[in-house]
């Protein structure tokens, strides 16, 4: 799963004539993407139904499961998400944890987040997280919106992660070499952040 307002076309980029991820990993097993409601392709709509928006992790989760089951795709799944697709995955094991034998984290959301930020430093986060979308909302009122408050909440209340095969990949890339001229130009608190800019 793609990350917040991202689709499954995310996934199939190349840079510099190098093999996509969706076609290196069909290679060796069969590939299935997810477009959340209200996640655009590139200049176009998103290819799911409209959805009343912001929706929140459960919601995502509900449906994927609603989907896999239509489509008759035999379990177990290894979940793939990225940054917001990677909270998404990781409820959906705690919540069907006989339907996932792995999961793969790529720069995944987390609710840890939440919990290691004062009130005052999530409020301001809450706001980086959708960052300003008022014009692409005039474009496309039916675009992907969180709530993360609730979407946290429903992790946390979700029956603990089993033990099953995890990978986690994070670059720290791109925000976090950029954090520091951010702070210097006053577009965030200095608020203590670690960051790794190598």
């Amino acid at each position: 799963m793609s990350a917040l307002k991202g689709s499954a076309e995310d996934w199939n980029i190349a840079e510099k004539q190098a093999p996509t991820v969706f076609a290196e990993v069909a290679k060796f097993t069969r590939v299935c993407a997810y477009d959340r409601p209200g996640t655009p392709v590139g200049e176009k709509p998103s290819r799911s139904d409209p959805v009343r928006q912001p929706t929140t992790a459960q919601d995502a989760a509900s449906d994927l499961h609603a989907l896999l089951s239509a489509a008759k795709e035999p379990t177990p799944y290894v979940m793939v998400g990225h940054s917001y697709g990677g909270l998404v995955a990781k409820l959906y094991a705690r919540i069907h944890p006989q339907d996932v034998s792995g999961l793969v984290l790529v720069d995944a959301l987390t609710e840890g987040l939440q919990e290691a930020e004062t009130p005052e430093q999530w409020a301001i986060q809450r706001v980086l997280m959708e960052g300003d979308i008022r014009e692409s909302l005039a474009l496309y009122p039916d675009l992907e919106r969180i709530d993360p408050d609730r979407s946290f909440d429903q992790v946390r209340a979700a029956p603990q992660l089993r033990a099953l095969p995890l990978i986690v990949l994070s670059a720290d890339r791109p925000w976090g070499p950029q954090i520091p001229s951010m702070i210097a130009e006053g577009k965030l608190p200095d608020f203590g952040y670690v960051t790794d800019a190598a």
